[in-house]
């Protein structure tokens, strides 16, 4: 799987960032086959990431690792071989696909190909977040709230049982923490076990992590669904249907910061209404759209407005 010496060794790099934590280093490993998943691992020290490098290197597996320090912005090229190659202030990546339609993204796939890669079949999804219209925003914040919990709070032991997968197989990112839970300390299993109902049943862990997330995926990939609330909301402030057509129109011509702010908006005020469904985008009742949808458009102008602080 290793590339030729005449490729360009950034070829291969980088379409997907893993999670910065603090106080972590991070390694991620990649071949040269664009459809090969990308494994992260993390290590507290940079001697650690590198002697992980080295022990991979060994098995000819990828093609290239990109070391990143606990410093986001201070990374470290190598080779297949695990040899450097150089570094500096930043590298920029590829920006992947986020589909503005559902994508149907298989959860058991995903295991699979993480369990291969790997060569350990004991590895279990602990959270995974998808980047597409019809992923769960809940799942995406959990995703989050795990990855600080296992990995940026864990233990070096425990930090030898947790990897991130970012599988290439679907036209959007498709990202897992994995976990051999059965090899973790005791403190770590209770970890995961403590949280193990909200992240089976799609329900967010943090509420204000979770609506930030929301609204980001409403502002960003949901523009049909936000289109089509307006119009509800507009019917019950008994907007004209010109007014609404221009609201509607104000929403999608807006910058991505007056964008993501109303967005914000909506999800604060239609909170209580969300409906949840597993691996599903969330959606407000039509109940709480008609109690409070007249407060959801009553200032949209100075929320899609640029100069607004």
């Amino acid at each position: 799987m290793t590339t030729s010496p005449t490729r360009n060794i950034r070829d291969i790099f980088f379409d997907r960032t893993p999670p910065h934590l603090l106080n972590c280093c991070s390694v991620q490993a990649i071949a040269s086959d664009p459809a090969s998943p990308i494994l992260t691992i993390y290590r507290r020290l940079p001697t650690d990431a590198a002697t992980w490098i080295n022990d991979a290197a060994r098995t000819r597996l990828f093609d290239a690792y990109l070391l990143r320090h606990d410093r986001d912005d201070i990374w470290e090229l190598y080779s297949a071989h695990g040899l450097p190659l150089d570094g500096g202030d930043a590298l920029q990546s590829a920006t992947s696909g986020n589909p503005t339609t559902p994508v149907p993204v298989d959860r058991a796939e995903l295991i699979q190909e993480a369990r291969e890669l790997t060569g350990d079949p004991g590895l279990s999804l602990i959270a995974c977040r998808e980047d597409h219209a019809g992923a769960s925003a809940a799942d995406h914040s959990n995703f989050n709230i795990m990855c600080r919990r296992m990995i940026g709070e864990a233990t070096p032991a425990d930090l030898e049982h947790v990897v991130i997968i970012d599988s290439r197989r679907w036209p959007c990112p498709v990202t897992g923490v994995f976990a051999n839970v059965a090899r973790l300390s005791p403190a770590m299993q209770d970890v995961f076990l403590d949280r193990q109902k909200w992240l089976q049943k799609g329900w967010p862990m943090v509420s204000r992590d979770f609506q930030e997330v929301l609204a980001d995926r409403l502002a960003r990939l949901r523009a049909d669904y936000v289109c089509e609330l307006l119009r509800h909301c507009g019917k019950v402030a008994r907007m004209s249907e010109a007014r609404i057509t221009a609201m509607e129109a104000k929403w999608l011509l807006a910058s991505p910061g007056p964008k993501y702010r109303f967005a914000l908006h909506i999800v604060e005020t239609l909170r209580e209404g969300l409906l949840f469904g597993k691996g599903m985008a969330e959606t407000f009742s039509p109940e709480i759209v008609r109690s409070h949808g007249k407060a959801v458009v009553k200032d949209y102008k100075g929320h899609l407005t640029l100069s607004r602080n």
